[in-house]
C-alpha cells in the first residue's frame, strides 16, 4: 500500500520541484548495517551520500547529511521538518554517540530531500592510539527505493487509486 506522501513526491517530482521523501522502516522495508571495530563498512544510501562510522569517534559521511535523536520519522512527517532542529552527528547526540542507542533517529539526506529512519542498536568505542577505521557500529535504517522504483511504484498507486473511485 502506498502512502500519500508517495504519491506527493511523484507528482511533485515530475513537477521539478524537490519533493520532501519520508521513509520509515514500516513502509519501505528495513536495512541492517554492521560494522566491526576496525573493519572498513560503508553504508551506501545512495549514488551521493555514503555514511560509516569515521576515525573522530562519529558518522563520516560524504554528502551532506543532518541528524535528530529522539524524535520518530512519524514525528517529523506529521509535524514537517522545519519544526525540528535537524543537525550535524555529534551535536545531534549531544557530545555522546552510546546515547543514541535505542533511541529513535532520523537521517536528513539534505541535497536528495530524504528523510529515513534510523535506529541504532550498537555503539562500541574506537580502538585509539591512531586507528584509523574508528569503533564499531550498527544500525538498522528505512529502505531508499532504487532511483526510478519510487516514481514507478507512486504512479501505480495513484492509478490504482484512481480506479476504484
Amino acid at each position: 500500500m502506498r502512502t500519500a506522501a508517495s504519491i506527493a513526491v511523484v507528482t511533485l517530482a515530475a513537477s521539478g520541484v524537490a519533493a520532501q521523501t519520508f521513509l520509515s522502516i514500516a513502509n519501505s522495508g528495513a536495512f541492517d548495517f554492521v560494522k566491526e571495530p576496525f573493519g572498513t563498512n560503508v553504508d551506501e544510501l545512495t549514488e551521493l551520500v555514503t555514511i560509516s562510522r569515521g576515525v573522530s569517534g562519529g558518522m563520516a559521511s560524504t554528502g551532506e547529511v543532518m541528524w535528530l535523536f529522539g524524535t520518530t520519522i512519524q514525528e517529523v512527517e506529521a509535524q514537517g521538518p522545519e519544526n525540528f532542529e535537524f543537525a550535524p552527528f555529534f551535536t545531534a547526540n549531544q557530545f555522546n554517540p552510546p546515547s543514541i542507542v535505542d533511541q529513535p533517529g532520523v537521517l536528513f539526506l539534505v541535497d536528495e530531500n530524504i528523510y529515513l529512519e534510523i535506529n541504532f542498536t550498537v555503539w562500541q568505542a574506537g580502538g585509539g592510539n591512531g586507528s584509523v577505521t574508528g569503533g564499531g557500529v550498527e544500525y538498522t535504517r528505512a529502505v531508499i527505493p532504487a532511483p526510478g522504483g519510487a516514481a514507478v511504484l507512486g504512479l501505480t498507486g495513484l492509478v490504482a487509486t484512481r480506479r476504484r473511485r
